[in-house]
Order: structure tokens, then C-alpha cells, then sequence
């Protein structure tokens, strides 16, 4: 009897360990990090196309269009021109990126670099397109 009930609490561990493998546990993308889709990112952003990154080709990003650095939400969100690729969104010529000093200032996906050669002390978190 110990033996059937061990058996058969056995096989519902054992089941249960593998319908909680089966869970998919979706977190979106953080602000200013990397995506894959058109998806809503962290802090209401999202995934964007932009010209923002470490190899100067187009690259998806959470970020949101903006024309001053006050229409980017978080602490660290920045208004930079130039990345948008289109300005369909009421004409925002600009996307919200992350303010950063260095790399692990960054979100996962991205580095810290100037956007433009003379970018000064100025940087943001681009996409890391490197291989």
C-alpha cells in the first residue's frame, strides 16, 4: 500500500514538473533595450525600427518618438535625432534612446556610443549589431 501510494505521488510530481515546463512566462523587452517585434516594451515604448546602431544599420529597439527628451519616460530617456527611419508617428522627427556613460549603463542588446562622430559627452544606448 506505501508502495502504490509512493508510486503514484511519484507520478504526480512528476507530472507537474512537466505541465510547469510547458508554462510560457512572456516578459516583454525592457525600455530602450532590443526586441524582435512590434510589441509593447517596457514603460509603454515600443519595438521600433531605428538607425541607432553599433554598425549603423537599422536596428529594433523599444523606444517611442519624441521631440524634446521630456517626451521620453524613465529617468535616463533621451530625445535623439536622427534615428527615425520614418516619421509617420505626427512627425516626431526624434526616438527616445537611453542616456548612459558606459556599457553596463545599457539595457540587454545595446552599448553606449555617441550617435555622431562630434556627439561630445552626449551618448546613448545603441542596438549591438556586432558579430
Amino acid at each position: 500500500m506505501l508502495r502504490a501510494a509512493m508510486r503514484s505521488l511519484s507520478t504526480g510530481l512528476l507530472l507537474l514538473f512537466a505541465l510547469a515546463g510547458c508554462e510560457e512566462n512572456y516578459e516583454p523587452p525592457l525600455s530602450y533595450g532590443r526586441c524582435n517585434s512590434m510589441e509593447l516594451c517596457g514603460l509603454e515604448t515600443r519595438c521600433d525600427r531605428v538607425a541607432a546602431s553599433t554598425t549603423g544599420a537599422p536596428a529594433l529597439v523599444c523606444t517611442l518618438p519624441c521631440s524634446i527628451d521630456t517626451d521620453c519616460p524613465g529617468l535616463d530617456g533621451v530625445c535623439a535625432t536622427g534615428v527615425a527611419l520614418t516619421v509617420a508617428d505626427g512627425g516626431l522627427p526624434g526616438r527616445c534612446l537611453r542616456a548612459c556613460t558606459n556599457d553596463p549603463d545599457c539595457r540587454p542588446g545595446t552599448l553606449c556610443r555617441g550617435l555622431t562622430a562630434d556627439a561630445g559627452t552626449r551618448r546613448v544606448c545603441v542596438a549591438d549589431l556586432t558579430p
